[in-house]
């Protein structure tokens, strides 16, 4: 059973009990006849979905209370405190952080944070407004700014360094990618320049007897009887020269 946020033996207003739903909603400050109610987010965690709260309520008589049954301002301390330490876990996680995977988990558990901090520090400007001579409260408002401003920083370097790291690794994968087409482009060349005379070869059904071979002898390349195997090899390798000088003609002009 969801335990209610406010206790039952809190004398609030009734307009409070009339804003508040089932859950907390957004972080806020409710102002009635004296009565000042905060309602806060809890650090965020980024494998729930579900909003913690902390109430704290100040009556006419200048007394603060919590709902968790502690006093309000020592409440509100250890509510700051909380996420100072969730500040500090996030600064050495980006510290840490070697690639784009470990920046792209940093900034997925800093977006909670810094927007539960920005609507916690909206709603203690709202308490500083109406508690003037509460000096606790201005206390608490400027460590609430100094926490959104630490986050934000702390997000923009995550970032630049996301960045960094893309930059880097589109730069490995352009070199490799060039590496690559350099590679191919040398098979092109040597299939080019061989192409036609494995086809005059195939085509002509150019073989050898190899010696010992029903008696045959291999001949030397140089006697007449091979002058035609001579002018296939030239004829194939002067065309194959030509296709090469076209691929790479194309593929000077591709560049």
């Amino acid at each position: 059973m969801t335990q209610p946020l406010l206790p039952a033996d809190w004398a609030v207003p009734q307009i409070f009990k009339d804003r508040l739903g089932d859950g907390p909603g957004r972080q806020r400050t409710m102002v009635a006849d004296g009565h000042v109610l905060l309602v806060l987010h809890k650090a965020p965690d980024v494998r729930q979905n579900t909003r913690h709260a902390r109430v704290i309520w100040r009556g006419p008589d200048g007394t603060w209370k919590c709902n968790d049954g502690t006093e309000g301002m020592v409440a509100l301390k250890q509510h700051l405190a909380e996420y100072d330490e969730v500040l500090i876990s996030l600064d050495a996680a980006e510290h840490d952080a070697a690639g784009q995977r470990q920046y792209i988990q940093v900034l997925t558990r800093l977006a909670p944070v810094l927007r539960a901090a920005r609507h916690l520090h909206s709603a203690l400007q709202e308490a500083r407004d109406a508690c003037k001579t509460e000096k606790a409260i201005v206390n608490a408002r400027d460590h609430a700014y100094r926490l959104e401003r630490t986050i934000e920083l702390l997000m923009s370097d995550a970032r630049g360094s996301l960045d960094l790291a893309q930059l880097e690794q589109a730069e490995k994968q352009a070199t490799s990618n060039e590496s690559m087409a350099k590679a191919a482009h040398r098979l092109n060349m040597l299939a080019a320049l061989f192409l036609p005379l494995a086809t005059l070869s195939g085509i002509l059904g150019v073989s050898f007897d190899h010696p010992g071979k029903d008696g045959n002898t291999l001949l030397p390349l140089w006697k007449p009887e091979y002058l035609g195997f001579w002018m296939m090899v030239t004829v194939g390798l002067v065309a194959g020269l030509v296709i090469a000088g076209l691929v790479s003609q194309n593929k000077r002009g591709e560049s």
